[in-house]
């Protein structure tokens, strides 16, 4: 009896010395480095007031998915996929407060699935493309953006490695 309470005790000991804390801060992956971020921001920000275009990638129109995708491309010299719903489930879910430029915003408006997405330029803002207004910058708090929220995800570190 005593040696397997001793086993036990060990046995506890051990495990807890392997058991580090883990932050949560470190079960998600690494915002953009500040650099790139300030250059994605800067990139989209100076398409604000350009127009709605279904299937648009250029000036002459946006989408919500071409405009993210073609300011990734540009800025970064990284490739998203090309419509909203592909691109959620390319990036990984995180919680709204650990958000950060370049982060993408996904909305869910009248479908299962994400049918609406735009890239994070500061703590409660996003830049998108509306199909009455063009590109223009929103606030997350907005009660209409904010009931449609599906998730805030962060683009997977292999693809921004290369932006360092």
């Amino acid at each position: 009896m005593k040696k397997i309470a001793i086993l036990a005790v060990i046995g506890v000991a051990f495990l807890s010395a392997c058991s580090g804390s883990i932050r949560r801060s470190e079960l998600y992956p690494r915002p953009l480095p500040q650099k790139p971020a300030k250059r994605l921001v800067h990139d989209a920000s100076r398409h604000v007031g350009e127009p709605y275009r279904y299937g648009g990638t250029t000036q002459k129109g946006w989408d919500c998915s071409g405009f993210v995708r073609t300011i990734y491309q540009n800025s970064l010299n990284i490739t998203l996929p090309r419509t909203a719903d592909e691109m959620s489930h390319l990036s990984f879910p995180i919680p709204p407060s650990y958000a950060r430029a370049g982060d993408l915003v996904f909305f869910r408006i009248g479908h299962k699935k994400a049918s609406h997405v735009g890239i994070i330029i500061g703590r409660d803002e996003f830049i998108h493309v509306s199909t009455t207004s063009g590109v223009i910058i929103s606030s997350l708090s907005d009660p209409y953006y904010r009931r449609y929220i599906l998730a805030i995800k962060r683009i997977p570190p292999e693809l921004v490695a290369s932006t360092r």
